[in-house]
């Protein structure tokens, strides 16, 4: 395949998303594939998904060797810098760039290792979407799937949109300050000095907004797989409550009808157990990693606005970055508590099947071993950290507030 085929191959990939985004909400049909299948084909299409299918080519593998080196190259260029820096103001603006950076460089290696289990991961979760579901649920099901496709999909495009605007900002900082640079930093050989190395200068600013534009799209692509995949494990709860539920519609004298479908749903439920646990071990570095850095970030970015409040266009850039920050968590801890919220509701709705059930002993216990289960906290967390949920999201802003307040008080 030559490079021409290979890059409208991926092009035909990238927009995909979008395509059938609008065949759904114009056409009012059901998706025929999760937002998180869609995710995975950008992040293809983008090059930042080495699994082993994807990375037999060569050009694929210079690729992947680019993508690190080029990380690492950054850090180096910015952190070397450090020592220029005059001030507050300047210095919190280095330190974002390099923790920013640092999260990257953490959630690249990890989906370089294992890339493998996230597709294996999301291939399930498709699957659990396609498949056929019984007559008396499957409206209210495909509904379900449907409202969470079109969510899902359209903040996907929010997304894409704010941090192209975002990138738009960095790129243009030379515009309206003094920096010579998008990035402040030092290159070997002065290429940096746009007075002694013009060409050079200019070679240097290129290839750091083209890895801006690269390493943030990529990073995003991560990210909304890896939450969406946190919204159809939430979605997929809502759907056992729905089964659960239209369980108190079948004949109570029908036992054998009654048995089956108990059993099914009983596999449904252990399916869905063990792809939360499944989640929680291949995403345990990028969830720690999401749980300091946020913390950092809004910390950081909060302190030096503040610092920087006599000077609005400064003091704007680091609000921006903070409000990206919080989003950025706040949509990590939403969908986790959706888990935890959707799992205790499973307990509810067996309850109800369970006063609607046969009086059979068997069939009663299985319930009871439904309810009992519903009733364990189930979480999306990397111990030792607390779990991402709305309570650990209070707590970081709580904690935030308190260092900020103190490193205010030493300012003053």
């Amino acid at each position: 395949m030559s490079l021409i085929d290979e890059l409208q191959r991926r092009w035909r990939l990238l927009r995909v998303h979008p395509m059938e985004l609008w065949v759904v909400l114009h056409s009012n049909v059901h998706p025929e594939h999760t937002s998180i299948h869609y995710n995975r084909l950008q992040l293809i299409a983008w090059g930042s998904f080495p699994i082993k299918s994807e990375s037999r080519t060569l050009i694929q593998r210079a690729w992947n060797l680019y993508i690190l080196l080029q990380i690492n190259f950054f850090i180096v260029t910015t952190v070397w810098a450090l020592h220029e820096d005059e001030d507050f103001v300047a210095l919190g603006q280095d330190l974002l760039w390099n923790c920013g950076m640092v999260y990257l460089m953490t959630k690249w290696h990890f989906l370089y290792f294992r890339a493998d289990k996230v597709d294996d991961l999301v291939n399930r979760l498709d699957a659990c979407h396609r498949e056929v579901k019984k007559k008396h649920s499957a409206d209210e099901i495909r509904a379900i799937q449907r409202y969470h496709y079109t969510i899902e999909s359209s903040l996907s495009v929010l997304w894409f949109f704010g941090i192209g605007m975002f990138i738009g900002l960095i790129a243009t900082l030379p515009v309206y300050t003094n920096q010579k640079l998008p990035f402040h930093a030092i290159f070997p050989f002065g290429w940096h000095d746009p007075d002694r190395h013009p060409y050079a200068h200019a070679a240097v600013y290129v290839w750091q907004i083209f890895a801006l534009i690269n390493n943030m799209y990529a990073l995003l692509f991560l990210d909304l797989l890896s939450v969406h995949i946190f919204f159809q494990l939430a979605a997929n709860m809502k759907i056992l409550c729905v089964e659960l539920r239209y369980m108190s519609k079948l004949n109570r004298h029908d036992v054998a009808l009654y048995r089956s479908e108990l059993r099914r749903i009983c596999i449904f439920h252990q399916k869905i157990l063990g792809l939360v646990e499944l989640t929680n071990e291949v995403f345990y570095g990028p969830m720690i990693m999401q749980m300091i850095v946020s913390f950092f970030l809004i910390s950081l970015s909060t302190f030096i606005s503040l610092v920087a409040r006599h000077d609005p266009s400064v003091a704007a850039r680091f609000m921006l970055f903070m409000v990206l920050s919080f989003l950025h968590l706040s949509y990590w801890c939403i969908a986790g508590n959706m888990v935890n919220e959707h799992a205790f509701n499973v307990a509810g709705a067996a309850f109800d099947a369970y006063e609607w059930s046969p009086p059979v002993p068997e069939i009663q216990r299985d319930i009871a071993f439904i309810i009992r289960r519903a009733q364990k906290s189930l979480s999306m967390g990397a111990a030792p950290f607390p779990p991402l949920n709305l309570t650990s999201y209070m707590a970081i802003l709580k904690q935030c507030y308190s260092i900020l307040t103190l490193m205010l008080e030493s300012l003053d």
